[in-house]
C-alpha cells in the first residue's frame, strides 16, 4: 500500500501543510475546500465521520487563527471580519456534504488505488515464481535432452519445432535455448557434407590448394577449362545466363564427376523427375540436372541452375518436394526403417558461383529432417585455388554418397 496521512498520528505533518498554505495565500483567498484538496493530494485518508470532521475543522481553524495573529497588524477589516465569520461557520463548512462527498470520492480512490497496487505486486510475484519455475523446467528439460542419443535429440527437436514430426532446419525456428543442442546434434548425425576421397584425389587436391599463381596452375593438367575461364578474366564479369554458366562451369566442375560411371545417367536441361511421376498426388517436377539410375529409372540426385539469386527460393522448395518424393519411393521399396535411417535424399543448387547441398532424411519411423549440407563457391580467379580443390572435394564426396543411397536402395 501507499503511503498515506493519518488524522491522529500525522497530526503535526498535517498541521505544517495547512499552515504553509495559509502563508503562501492572503486571507481572502483562503478557503477550506481548497486546502482539504491539498492535504488530499498529500494522501490524507480520512474516515467522514462527524468526529473526524468536526477534527479536521478545529485543526483548520487553529492554524487559521494563529496565522492571522502574525499578521493582525498588516490586515484589514475585510480579514478580520473573514476570521470572525469563520469561527461561527467553521462546523457547518467542515461538516457540509461538499466535503462529505470530497472525502467519500478520496477515500473510494484510495481504495481502488491500494486494491491496484495489491494486484499488482502479487501479479509481479506470480510472474516471478513462473519464470522461476519456468527456468527450473527448462534447465531440466535441457539436462534431460543433453543425455539423450543423437537420433533421441533429432526426434525431441522435431516433435518439438517441427510440424507433424517434419522439421526443416532451414525455415522452422529452433529456440535459442537449444542452438548449441541443435549444433552438437548435427554434428553427431553428420548432416554436413563428410570427405569421400581417395588417397590420390587428396593428393591432387592439396596440389591444386597451393596453387597460388597462373604459373603454379600451369604446372598441373588437372584444371582445363577453369584454368582457361581464370586466365582470360571470364569469371569476373557478371552478366552470364544460366547458359553460359551451364557449358563454361557447371559441366565441367558438375557434370563430369558423373559421366563415367556405367550404372548412371545423366540428364540434362528441363528434364522431368521420374520420382514425383511415381506419386498421382505430387505435380511432375522439371530441373535441370538429374543423375539417374540405368537398373531400375529412378532418380538418384537433381540439381537446379540460376545465374543470380532470382529464381533460387521456388528452386529450393522444388528440391525439399523432390527430396520428400525420393525417400517414400525408397521407403515404399526396402520397408526398413532402418535402412531408410542410412539413406539421404540430396539435391543440389547452382547459383552462379555458388554450390549448395541439401538434404533429408529419415530420424526415426514418423520423423524427418531437411537441412544444409555444405555450400562451395568456385572462385573468380586462380589466386583462391584452394577454394576450387573444396568445390572439387565436395563434388566427388557428394557423388560417392550418392553411389552409396543407390547401394543401399537397389
Amino acid at each position: 500500500m501507499l503511503d498515506t496521512l493519518n488524522l491522529e498520528e500525522d497530526k503535526n505533518s498535517i498541521c505544517k501543510i495547512v499552515a504553509d498554505y495559509l502563508t503562501n495565500h492572503a486571507i481572502s483567498e483562503w478557503k477550506y475546500e481548497t486546502v482539504l484538496k491539498i492535504l488530499i493530494d498529500h494522501q490524507l485518508v480520512v474516515e467522514p465521520t462527524k468526529n473526524n470532521l468536526e477534527k479536521l475543522g478545529d485543526l483548520y481553524l487553529k492554524e487559521c487563527l494563529d496565522n492571522y495573529k502574525d499578521r493582525r497588524a498588516n490586515s484589514t477589516l475585510e480579514d478580520k471580519e473573514k476570521i470572525d465569520s469563520l469561527r461561527q461557520s467553521i462546523y457547518k463548512i467542515c461538516t457540509s456534504s461538499q466535503i462529505n462527498k470530497l472525502l467519500n470520492v478520496a477515500s473510494h480512490t484510495r481504495q481502488l488505488l491500494d486494491e491496484d497496487v495489491i494486484n499488482r505486486v502479487q501479479q509481479v510475484q506470480q510472474d516471478r515464481q513462473y519464470q522461476q519455475d519456468e527456468q527450473s523446467s527448462q534447465a531440466a528439460l535441457i539436462d534431460n535432452v543433453k543425455n539423450m542419443t543423437p537420433n533421441e535429440r533429432m526426434v525431441f527437436l522435431c516433435d518439438k519445432f517441427g510440424n507433424d514430426g517434419y522439421l526443416d532446419l532451414m525455415e522452422d525456428r529452433i529456440a535459442g535455448r537449444f542452438k548449441k543442442c541443435l549444433k552438437e546434434t548435427t554434428n553427431d548425425l553428420e548432416l554436413g557434407l563428410q570427405p569421400m576421397i581417395t588417397k590420390g584425389e587428396r593428393e591432387m587436391l592439396m596440389k591444386i590448394a597451393d596453387c597460388k599463381s597462373r604459373k603454379d596452375i600451369e604446372k598441373l593438367l588437372a584444371f582445363g577449362t577453369i584454368a582457361e575461364l581464370w586466365s582470360l578474366r571470364l569469371l569476373l564479369k557478371s552478366d552470364h545466363n544460366e547458359s553460359w554458366f551451364r557449358m563454361h562451369v557447371y559441366s565441367v566442375v558438375f557434370d563430369n564427376a558423373f559421366i563415367y560411371d556405367d550404372k548412371f545417367t545423366s540428364k540434362r536441361a528441363d528434364c522431368y523427375s521420374n520420382i514425383t511421376k511415381e506419386f498421382e498426388d505430387i505435380n511432375n517436377q522439371r530441373v535441370d540436372f538429374i543423375l539417374r539410375s540405368i537398373n531400375d529409372d529412378n532418380d538418384y540426385l537433381s540439381a537446379e541452375e540460376k545465374p543470380g539469386l532470382k529464381g533460387v527460393k521456388s528452386d529450393i522448395r522444388k528440391g525439399k518436394a523432390l527430396q520428400k518424393a525420393m525417400l517414400r519411393k525408397w521407403t515404399d521399396r526396402l520397408g526398413s526403417v532402418e535402412i531408410m535411417k542410412q539413406l539421404e535424399a540430396i539435391t543440389c543448387q547452382w547459383q552462379g558461383l555458388k554450390l549448395t547441398l541439401y538434404g533429408t532424411r529419415f530420424i526415426s519411423e514418423d520423423h524427418l529432417v531437411t537441412y544444409k549440407k555444405g555450400s562451395f563457391s568456385v572462385p573468380k580467379d586462380e589466386t583462391h585455388a584452394a577454394s576450387f580443390a573444396h568445390v572439387l572435394a565436395a563434388v566427388l564426396s557428394l557423388r560417392r554418397l550418392v553411389y552409396t543411397n543407390g547401394s543401399l536402395s537397389f
